[in-house]
């Protein structure tokens, strides 16, 4: 379910004209994959505390967009900068933070959003999360997200990488019972077509850990 704060989050951004240019990325996708494939199908079991929106064309964003502060700050968030030097937005409920596609190994430096007056967080393979995305409605809300079968091999990939066990768990887990829910529908023939779009070193990982988690024949199905 949708917490009060993250409605109140998503409803200003939207209100902004700042929604359809950010896909919405992380845990709290689970909420919207419920609606999509239905309630009785998938239901979220991990949600954190960071909501997090990545910007795919930061220079494409058109000028005239509210700066972030200026729309969460009346709903009490306050401004934090990490010791990285990006900036996120922190409440008791809840934490919003935005990031941008890593664009070479030299990026890892915040990077500033004049249009939204951020700095944003830098992140590596995020390329299939953006170029393969759906919208899903909640009331007068239009979201979008990574397509399931994108995010669900994108957290395996990542659960691989992670050094905090815990997390790497989460995302394992979360991951899994995404492709139990795609397992039985018909979004499994998009697999393939998303697929082709990883890279070597991403597929080669991913591979491994589908094997590993019984899951070894979904790619060749």
């Amino acid at each position: 379910m949708l917490g009060k704060k993250a409605k109140e989050v998503l409803q200003v951004l939207n209100e902004a004209g700042l929604l359809e240019h950010i896909v919405l990325i992380g845990s709290w996708c689970g909420h919207f994959y419920s609606l999509y494939f239905g309630r009785n199908r998938y239901r979220p079991n991990i949600q954190t505390l960071d909501i997090d929106f990545l910007i795919p064309e930061p220079r494409r964003l058109q000028s005239g967009l509210s700066p972030v502060q200026d729309l969460l700050k009346p709903l009490d968030f306050d401004e934090e900068y990490t010791a990285s030097g990006w900036l996120r937005f922190v409440h008791p409920e809840l934490r919003v933070e935005f990031l941008v596609p890593r664009l070479g190994p030299q990026s890892d430096d915040p990077r500033k959003i004049p249009q939204l007056k951020i700095t944003a967080m830098p992140l590596r393979h995020t390329s299939v999360l953006t170029k393969h995305t759906i919208e899903v409605e909640d009331g007068a809300l239009k979201v979008r997200v990574p397509h399931p079968v994108a995010f669900a091999l994108h957290k395996l990939f990542v659960s691989g990488r992670r050094k905090d066990k815990e997390k790497a768990g989460r995302d394992l887990e979360m991951a899994l019972r995404i492709l139990e829910t795609l397992r039985n529908s018909r979004e499994i023939k998009d697999i393939f077509r998303i697929w082709t779009d990883f890279t070597q070193k991403e597929k080669n990982a991913i591979q491994k850990i589908l094997v590993q988690e019984g899951y070894g024949n979904l790619i060749n199905m």
